[in-house]
């Protein structure tokens, strides 16, 4: 719903509301501004709840104006006050009324008697309500595949069942194009996919990139040079294709990698002879250049501060790491999820309707950004302290159980 079509249905319907809050919080049409503004407060993220919740019941302009309404009153008494208002919503506008009274009511109620900490909601999420799942963001590595870099039939079966469905069903990866298995493109349904940790969003179809967020050429030159002396795995990502040294990909063995993770590596790689030089003639800007370590005798990674202190220098690049033992560098604004937000908005999907689920660092930006965000049981700790709910672990098929929970309806 447009910004100003939001704040003039809060201001509609919540000049009906006035002086019904035990003290003022200002006029609806302030509150309502609360919905368009980054969340912080537990007041505005109940606001975007409600708001975002009133688009369960056919996205009836009733109820997004009643959600509005709703949200123009305090919450600190959020249970007696949010029923009161429903109350007087279901007066008005009669059995969409009704409907939503149910389901606001029993929600609010959970969230007025979770405590403190992740609360459980009766409809997961970002919020009090939930709305349907459109499309789902997957990152591979630890998330889609196993310990030994499978994907399993359950786990193909259940995510072709959600492309029937009509949800797009959408890798995220670290990955670059050509690194995305046959097994995963062989599944129907699969179009789209956010490949280089966000910097691209590619149409599996015709090839063509919708949408790309590169690093500064000049930066990706100067941090390859100054850190190609290292003795580390460097590789940059243009187009389809990364590309490396051959050192490098003699380097790849004595990595502390599963034996087919060090076959992806040699396989999506072109080998150039120098390659600060060759991304600096080329002249296009890389979408990621990515550096893995090998391991000192005691498992430390080999020259990681050095390499993070020369990309610390940067300040328009930032770094993660998508598994053991490497960095990530891409464009500051770049991330799965801002690419995961870039595809809804081209295909008329919006934030609340897009789940993501992952396992590392690199996967955060999607699990915070999207409408629901699932961890996975063998995540890091951080990515689980982001994550609306957890799921099972890449080995237990855990992605595709949060998709039977929360696309297929198999809760």
């Amino acid at each position: 719903m447009p910004q100003d079509d939001l704040r003039d249905a809060a201001m509609t319907v919540g000049n009906l509301a006035a002086g019904t809050a035990d003290r003022g919080a200002g006029s609806a049409g302030d509150l309502a501004d609360l919905r368009v503004t980054a969340a912080g407060s537990e007041q505005k993220q109940q606001l975007e709840a409600l708001l975002d919740g009133a688009q369960l019941v056919g996205r009836a302009n009733i109820l997004k104006k009643g959600a509005a309404f709703i949200g123009a009153l305090e919450f600190e008494n959020g249970f007696v006050k949010g029923i009161a208002a429903v109350v007087v919503q279901f007066l008005f506008h009669g059995v969409y009324g009704l409907l939503y009274l149910a389901q606001a009511g029993k929600s609010l109620y959970n969230h007025d008697n979770a405590g403190t900490g992740r609360k459980q909601m009766l409809f997961p999420g970002k919020g009090v309500l939930q709305v349907a799942i459109r499309m789902v963001g997957l990152d591979l590595d630890g998330t889609l595949f196993n310990s030994k870099k499978e994907l399993t039939a359950h786990t193909c079966a259940v995510l072709a069942a959600a492309a029937r469905k009509g949800v797009a069903v959408v890798p995220a990866t670290g990955r670059p194009r050509i690194g995305l298995p046959q097994a995963l493109l062989a599944i129907p349904g699969i179009r789209y996919a956010v490949v280089s940790n966000g910097a691209a969003v590619c149409d599996l179809c015709t090839g063509e990139r919708l949408y790309t967020d590169c690093m500064p050429l000049d930066a990706a030159v100067d941090i390859l040079r100054r850190t190609r002396t290292l003795e580390v795995v460097q590789g940059a990502f243009i187009g389809d294709w990364g590309y490396m040294e051959e050192i490098g990909r003699q380097r790849i063995r004595a990595l502390d990698l599963v034996a087919a993770m060090q076959e992806y590596l040699i396989s999506s790689r072109k080998i150039v002879p120098d390659l600060p030089a060759y991304v600096a003639q080329r002249g296009e800007a890389p979408e990621k250049v990515v550096i893995n370590f090998l391991k000192t005798p005691d498992g430390k990674a080999r020259f990681r501060e050095e390499t993070v202190a020369v990309v610390r220098q940067y300040p328009e690049v930032s770094f993660v790491s998508g598994g053991v033992g490497n960095i990530e560098i891409i464009h500051k604004s770049a991330g799965k999820g801002s690419a995961l937000l870039k595809l809804g908005e081209l295909l008329g999907i919006g934030r609340t309707e897009i789940m993501a689920v992952g396992d590392s660092e690199n996967d955060l930006d999607m699990i915070e950004k999207a409408g629901l965000g699932v961890a996975m049981a063998n995540g890091g700790e951080i990515v689980k302290a982001h994550a609306d709910v957890l799921t099972g672990s890449n080995d237990d098929d855990g992605a595709a159980a949060a998709v039977e929970a929360y696309v297929l309806d198999m809760r």
